[in-house]
């Protein structure tokens, strides 16, 4: 389950003519039924192998395209060196074949951004979310769903940084976004689980300064509260999938719920993301999708 984000828009891909292309939809279908079946290792070891033979090509769009894909996917992982290196080689793509005003170019930064920020890099992120957002408010609607991946990693990013006022501004914002779009039960669940994490924070660090009263620490955690379970009626929504993604999001937000004290949710959670995992895994074999994907 490829994130959308991570798709190159083929439109703004210069003429390869010169090359042997890998098979990119090939390559990122595979993906998705690595990804939906929860078997990571594999999913890094086919995308490995493609930026193999994407460089070997000499194919800088399947290059990028894949890079694009292992920013989201050692994010989840945790491989940070790799997540780096995606990372570097994407900005590095985007400049040498002057891409920088396209659409293609924001979504490469913004996933750049986003991976330096999940590996303690908060000041190298900024620049780059700020290129992404001056991109896409050229290129596209203000309503676009692209727009509230970005408020909310943009928010992620200063909640770390301490600037909680910001960073709720935008969890906001990628809130109202995500509202206005289809199927966005996910992504709306994800950005309330963020604004408690925010609401936690902050109430840390006024905690530190004394400058916290019990009245306060009353009204932080109602408002801790309310996002929590604004979140779970997200993911208890009939119109909800129950596919590879929701098992995503479900264990991304397991955690989280937790820490909070809310364990027979985390429970739960964890039980649904196992569930969908194991019938896909059961629906793979059966199909015969479980062999070596690059022969």
């Amino acid at each position: 389950m490829a994130d959308q984000e991570n798709q190159m828009e083929s439109t703004e891909m210069k003429n390869q003519d010169t090359c042997r292309r890998i098979p990119v939809q090939e390559v990122i279908e595979k993906l998705d039924r690595m990804l939906e079946q929860d078997e990571p290792e594999r999913a890094m070891e086919h995308l490995k192998y493609w930026m193999s033979e994407a460089e070997k090509a000499g194919d800088w769009g399947g290059q990028l395209t894949v890079a694009n894909e292992l920013m989201g996917l050692t994010r989840s992982t945790g491989e940070e060196r790799t997540g780096l290196e995606a990372a570097e080689r994407g900005i590095e793509l985007i400049k040498i074949h002057k891409m920088e005003d396209t659409v293609t170019a924001g979504t490469t930064w913004l996933n750049a951004a986003t991976t330096f920020k999940a590996f303690g890099r908060c000041a190298v992120s900024l620049p780059l979310y700020e290129a992404a957002k001056q991109v896409y408010q050229k290129h596209l609607r203000e309503d676009d769903y692209r727009f509230a991946g970005l408020c909310n990693n943009m928010a992620l990013a200063y909640t770390q940084l301490k600037e909680f006022d910001r960073a709720e501004r935008l969890f906001m914002r990628a809130g109202e976004l995500a509202g206005l779009l289809q199927h966005s039960e996910m992504e709306l669940a994800v950005t309330w689980v963020n604004l408690a994490c925010l609401y936690r924070d902050w109430e840390a660090a006024e905690s530190e300064t004394g400058s916290c009263s019990q009245e306060e620490m009353e009204l932080w955690e109602k408002k801790k509260s309310q996002c929590l379970e604004r979140a779970w009626e997200q993911f208890e929504k009939r119109s909800v999938k129950w596919d590879g993604y929701y098992a995503f999001n479900c264990r991304k937000c397991a955690g989280t719920f937790g820490e909070f004290g809310y364990f027979r949710i985390q429970r739960e959670l964890e039980k649904r993301a196992e569930q969908i995992y194991r019938a896909n895994r059961r629906a793979g074999q059966t199909e015969g999708t479980t062999g070596k994907e690059e022969e």
